[in-house]
């Protein structure tokens, strides 16, 4: 399921003139993972020249819906024990998980170096709501790229399936102006 993540970000790159397609991508990439959760703030803005937030904000946030609907239904088919294994197999596993795949599983003791960097990406993820005021298609590739690296830093269980869900908006960000066709 990690390639599931990389390419509904990448789809949710793809549509990002329209704020229905990219909540709907990034829905589906949160079907999958909770880590693209941090992209939530900036994907809600409009990348290119603003208009007015609440027109944006609705199909954005339908898109997030629609991402619910096609993947959330599951979860009602056994009833409230549906939605309890669910919370037991995700969230409630990942609380309780050790793993030896970063730093902070291999040393416990820099758990409060770890919730301190948390809380940086976290503030981070919240400040591009406002900054930078001009949101152009670059500056939301490169961002995106590194508030998914600064998630990734802090996970206690990391593993190299996870670098393709910041890789393509890091080159993309790298390699700004492609090559342009040869004209005859």
């Amino acid at each position: 399921n990690d390639p599931l993540v990389a390419a509904m970000l990448i789809w949710g790159l793809v549509v990002a003139r329209h704020p229905i397609g990219r909540g709907l991508m990034l829905g589906l990439a949160l079907g999958t993972k909770f880590a693209p959760a941090i992209l939530l703030p900036l994907w809600s803005r409009h990348p290119f020249p603003r208009p007015a937030q609440r027109r944006t904000l609705l199909p954005f946030l339908a898109g997030l819906a629609g991402a619910v609907v096609l993947t959330g239904w599951v979860l009602l088919l056994d009833g409230s024990d549906g939605i309890r294994a669910f919370w037991s197999r995700t969230i409630g596993y990942q609380l309780g998980r050790d793993s030896p795949f970063s730093i902070w599983g291999q040393y416990p003791g820099l758990r409060p170096v770890q919730v301190g960097l948390m809380a940086v990406v976290a503030i981070a993820a919240l400040l591009v709501l406002r900054w930078p005021r001009r949101l152009d298609m670059l500056t939301m590739t490169a961002l995106s790229g590194a508030l998914l690296i600064g998630v990734e830093l802090t996970l206690t269980h990391w593993f190299y399936l996870y670098i393709p869900w910041f890789l393509p908006f890091a080159l993309v960000a790298m390699v700004p102006d492609w090559p342009l066709p040869a004209r005859a």
